[in-house]
């Protein structure tokens, strides 16, 4: 299924970031995304609007359903927040109560659908253009655009900080699929290490990022409208 981006915009961004046939509404840049979501499994998703102030996972996921599940990467591991009812969520390991989980543009998560039915999620709110990650060195970090754009990990409207030895990982559904930074245009797989094409990045979707080059990065984003 494919996911439909549809945005009204004080201007339209370049052909390939967002749709083209923005109208003028205001200064702000608003919009909508339409995620499918299929029955018991995990998505490795990323806000793609600015929600509210705080991003609560109720504000940015409207699908949720009773026995659905937020894990979010504390560098280590997963801490899990389980949706019993509005206002009312659970820690998945323990079963205590905890606030609802916020979901910030840019920060990646999974997103299980627990409850057995297929379902879509409708991201909306306002496109954030510029934005600020924190890569540590020698880890691993679960991020995604910022802006809700699509293209080759390589593309200015990314501007991802890459070093000789990063790493992109991205979920297949059952494990995940790495591909290693060796210079501008060279990747190669990171399993096999044989060629590569460069990777692409998808709409609503996270990854993994791996600072493998030794040294601490800052991802900062910035979309340009021409």
């Amino acid at each position: 299924m494919r996911t439909k981006i549809t945005i009204l915009a004080a201007a339209a961004l370049a052909a390939g970031v967002l749709s083209s046939q923005a109208q003028v509404y205001s200064a702000n840049i608003v919009g909508y995304v339409n995620q499918p979501l299929p029955a018991n499994t995990y998505n490795l998703l990323v806000s793609s609007f600015q929600a509210s102030s705080t991003n609560n996972a109720e504000e940015v996921l409207k699908s949720l359903q009773t026995g659905d599940a937020v894990l979010l990467w504390n560098g280590a591991g997963y801490s899990s927040s389980v949706f019993v009812g509005p206002g009312t969520w659970i820690d998945g390991t323990t079963g205590d109560p905890v606030n609802a989980p916020l979901l910030p543009v840019g920060v990646g998560y999974f997103y299980q659908t627990g409850a057995g039915v297929d379902e879509t999620n409708t991201f909306v709110g306002t496109v954030v253009l510029t934005n600020s990650i924190s890569l540590p060195a020698n880890s691993y970090k679960l991020v995604g655009s910022s802006t809700p754009i699509a293209g080759s990990a390589e593309s200015t409207n990314y501007s991802l900080p890459f070093q000789t030895g990063d790493a992109l990982l991205f979920w297949t559904g059952s494990g995940y699929s790495s591909s290693v930074y060796v210079g501008p245009g060279t990747w190669i797989d990171g399993t096999t290490g044989d060629p590569v094409a460069v990777p692409a990045l998808t709409v609503g979707k996270g990854f993994f990022y791996q600072t493998g080059a030794g040294v601490a990065e800052v991802w900062n984003q910035n979309v340009v409208i021409p």
